[in-house]
């Protein structure tokens, strides 16, 4: 049998495949070696195109005009101390409640980047969930600007929050790149770059396309550019930086620092160790608790 395997994270598979091919950004044969010839003949050239090469150092994060990630309304901190969150499913054989987060104190402050780590499973997405209103808390007291935000209307929610999910293509509401991007400024009649912002993320020559026949790494491109296009005061990205190359992981990395730059609340749910290393604030989770 044959197994092929499409990544830009190579390093973990040279031990294990048999060849590595790579292709250009247009689409043309770059390079067709076994691993280790490879990785002796490419290892300081494919960077640029965007490759993770073994031994190469981080990509600096790319800066963001401050325009384009301003809050329109600066918020100080978010956060929850004693949280606790029990989670419901619902199947034909009933329902089945799990703890997901107990006796958490976090708190994610204006002007920074809070990453949010932890195994799969130990409330990372559940807690940015919690920060952002869209799971009701079990019991806990927030901290922030008025009320929580799941208690407030959509358009006064969406004023103050931008949000990239796990799974981007859940929020896609329109039928054109560009549109997605425009919705939320529309509504709440805020400015916005749009061609600028989508050709910074890669995404300028697929402005007329669907957001579903994006590819994921594209998709999520595409929910962070809605996620800051209306700049709003709190930021919360769940795993921002996946599917994406050394290129297009300093954009986002870069937008994240950007937005914290100019006074929001940058908070991400992560696994990877680059983003916390950029990151100013960290809470980790194990289990449901903070570790």
């Amino acid at each position: 049998s044959t197994l092929v395997v499409v990544e830009h994270r190579i390093e973990p598979w040279l031990a294990l495949v048999d060849r590595v091919v790579v292709l250009g950004l247009d689409g043309t044969l770059v390079a067709d070696l076994p691993p280790g010839a490879f990785v002796r003949e490419h290892r300081d050239t494919l960077g640029g195109l965007g490759v993770w090469m073994p031994g190469l150092p981080a990509p600096e994060p790319r800066e963001l005009p401050a325009d384009w990630v301003r809050p329109a309304a600066v918020v100080d901190a978010v956060g929850w101390t004693d949280l606790t969150v029990d989670l419901t499913s619902r199947s034909l054989r009933g329902s089945t409640t799990t703890r997901a987060l107990e006796d958490v104190d976090a708190q994610a402050r204006g002007g920074r980047v809070t990453a949010v780590t932890g195994p799969s499973g130990a409330g990372k997405s559940t807690l940015l969930a919690a920060l952002g209103g869209l799971v009701p808390p079990t019991s806990g007291t927030w901290h922030g600007p008025g009320r929580p935000f799941g208690r407030r209307r959509p358009a006064a929610l969406a004023a103050d929050l931008g949000w990239v999910t796990q799974q981007p293509e859940h929020g896609f509401v329109t039928t054109t790149v560009r549109d997605e991007v425009l919705t939320t400024p529309r509504r709440l009649d805020r400015s916005v770059d749009v061609d600028g912002l989508l050709e910074l993320l890669g995404l300028g020559a697929l402005a007329g396309v669907h957001p579903y026949r994006l590819s994921g790494g594209e998709q999520r491109r595409l929910s962070l550019a809605t996620a800051v296009a209306h700049r709003p005061g709190v930021v919360l990205l769940d795993e921002p930086t996946v599917g994406q190359d050394r290129l297009t992981w300093a954009v986002v990395a870069g937008l994240a620092a950007s937005a914290a730059r100019e006074g929001a609340v940058v908070a991400t749910a992560t696994h990877d160790d680059l983003v916390v290393a950029v990151a100013d604030d960290h809470v980790r989770l194990l289990s449901g608790r903070v570790a």
